[in-house]
């Protein structure tokens, strides 16, 4: 997806998350078993409501990576002591830091299927040892319209993303479905 992309629709992201609770749930029940404070970087941050808010409240260090320019200074403004980037994640330098959670809700799919293998290998490159990751795909093969951008969204399927997490040097520890009907994947760096 364009970089210019979301922050051409970064308002109406902020409309309806500013709004929204779905996904929170899921967020505690996985945060659960980080040592607070984490360290968490937040790929495709937003506006950091409600997920940031929520894993700051629980005394998490977040990072935040946006390519919209609007929606990374109002995570900074929104999420207490986190520090941001307004950056395409496969281009960014992550911090130069190793992270002990990474999560990246309602991102992933957004970008082409090379795009998709390269991230998670990033995402995994970007963790410590026994690092947490947990992300948002659908479990099945598909396309279908991004509801903000009305640019096509792709699933790779859930045997495609446990393989490349594998390959990557993750394996999965958990799956959830959140009252919105959307799939988290959690994986572990081994």
């Amino acid at each position: 997806m364009p970089q210019s992309s979301y922050e051409s629709h970064a308002g109406k992201f902020i409309e309806l998350r500013s709004v929204s609770s779905i996904g929170v749930e899921t967020l505690q029940s996985w945060s659960d078993r980080l040592t607070s404070p984490a360290r968490i970087l937040d790929i495709g941050c937003g506006s950091g409501k409600p997920l940031g808010i929520t894993l700051a409240g629980r005394g998490h260090l977040l990072f935040g990576i946006d390519c919209s320019a609007t929606l990374a200074k109002l995570y900074e403004q929104t999420v207490p002591k986190s520090r941001v980037e307004c950056a395409n994640f496969l281009k960014s330098d992550c911090f130069h830091l190793k992270f002990d959670a990474t999560i990246a809700i309602g991102v992933i799919f957004l970008l082409t299927s090379e795009q998709q293998q390269e991230m998670i290998r990033k995402i995994a490159s970007c963790l410590a040892p026994k690092g947490h990751v947990l992300f948002t795909a659908p479990t099945q093969v598909h396309q279908w319209k991004d509801v903000i951008t009305g640019s096509i969204s792709t699933s790779l399927g859930r045997e495609q993303y446990l393989k490349i997490g594998i390959e990557s040097g993750l394996r999965l520890v958990d799956e959830y479905q959140d009252e919105g009907g959307n799939h988290y994947y959690a994986m572990l760096k081994c």
